[in-house]
């Protein structure tokens, strides 16, 4: 008859990751809410169009135009809001009351005379990497504060 396995005690690990859990229950809405705010900010600048004044740089400048929006729509720019779904989740939404033609200027139209202009695309695309390391970290340097104890 074989020796029956020698039993684990594993309490200290399951009060470490209860520590862990407590930790970033508590650490990560700040952290998240600080990035979510950092792409809206992003997405405002990209709906504030060309930064480019084209009669100090000329008409022809290859800049012009360019960009996902190539006017300023400040209008549109006040219908987007930023919202908390959760402690850990966020939103950036479009109110179509406010900017109802918004829907056409990102979208684009089916018989393709407005070409869709993307405007949480290109911040999305840029910065989505670096928050996404921004988050990760933050919470791994949590985790290993907690692991040290």
């Amino acid at each position: 008859m074989a020796d029956p396995k020698p039993s684990v005690n594993i309490t200290r690990a399951m009060t470490k990751f209860k520590l862990i859990k407590q930790a970033i229950n508590s650490a990560a809405p700040p952290i998240i809410a600080e990035q979510a705010q950092f792409f809206f900010g992003e997405v405002m600048e990209n709906l504030s169009g060309p930064q480019i004044n084209p009669k100090v740089r000329g008409k022809d400048d290859p800049r012009i135009g360019k960009m996902p929006v190539p006017r300023r729509t400040g209008i549109g720019a006040s219908g987007l809001t930023l919202s908390n779904l959760s402690h850990l989740a966020w939103v950036i939404w479009m109110n179509l009351k406010v900017a109802p033609w918004m829907r056409w200027v990102h979208d684009g139209t089916k018989d393709g005379r407005l070409k869709p202009r993307r405007y949480m695309e290109d911040p999305r695309v840029r910065f989505d990497p670096v928050i996404r390391v921004r988050i990760r970290t933050a919470l791994k340097s949590i985790i290993r504060s907690i692991g040290r104890h």
